[in-house]
């Protein structure tokens, strides 16, 4: 496989952020008045833009309620750690094909989460979900094709690879065009994809599977 261009999800693929993301979650629901009994009850599917997280848990107040959730998120950021094997496989790529991100998480939050994960540096960019619309849609890849359009450098679908560890990644993949990998140490037990998505158990994996 002769990719150009890796593009990866960020919480539950580059980043262990379940601990710091169900904290925060936690203290918007105590603060929302929400039980913790009711929380427990609701599942979080991590990956979904926190909008629909918030509705799922049967808020109405969307806007109050992801303004508590930030506030209280920064506190758990430090949480944040790169999964085993990320930082090795990145350092590997990186200067051998770029590599971007495409994720439902804000910009600023990406950031942080990147920056206390210690793997910023690999990544050109960041197509977050504050500057379009949330994936499944294709727009995260307009973005970044955009991004190094600017740059003198065009990839078409085929050039490029999507790695996420859930079926959202997947489904947009499909939406982009692009091949898919899923990464088993995600979130995400696999449930949803396609039988024949390929998959990879550890990040070294994906070395196998590219060269």
């Amino acid at each position: 496989m002769n990719y150009k261009l890796i593009i990866f999800d960020l919480d539950g693929t580059l980043v262990d952020s379940k601990a710091s993301i169900m904290a925060a979650m936690r203290d918007m629901a105590l603060a929302m008045g929400l039980s913790q009994e009711k929380f427990a009850e609701k599942p979080v599917n991590i990956g979904l833009p926190m909008s629909n997280i918030l509705r799922g848990l049967g808020i109405a107040d969307i806007e109050t309620a992801r303004a508590i959730y930030r506030q209280h998120y920064h506190k758990y950021t430090h949480m944040e750690l790169a999964f085993p094997g990320i930082a090795g496989l990145l350092e590997t790529l990186y200067g051998r094909v770029p590599l971007a991100i495409a994720t439902n998480k804000a910009y600023e939050g990406s950031l942080r989460t990147l920056g206390n994960a210690g793997i910023r540096e690999y990544f050109d960019c960041i197509a977050s979900l504050d500057q379009g619309i949330a994936k499944p849609d294709p727009d995260a890849f307009i973005r970044i094709c955009a991004y190094y359009r600017e740059l003198g450098k065009t990839y078409s679908p085929q050039e490029c690879l999507m790695i996420g560890d859930s079926p959202i990644d997947c489904e947009f993949a499909h939406n982009c065009g692009i091949d898919f990998v899923f990464a088993q140490w995600g979130f995400h037990d696999g449930s949803g994809l396609p039988e024949n998505a390929k998959s990879i158990s550890q990040p070294a994996d994906l070395l196998e599977l590219l060269y």
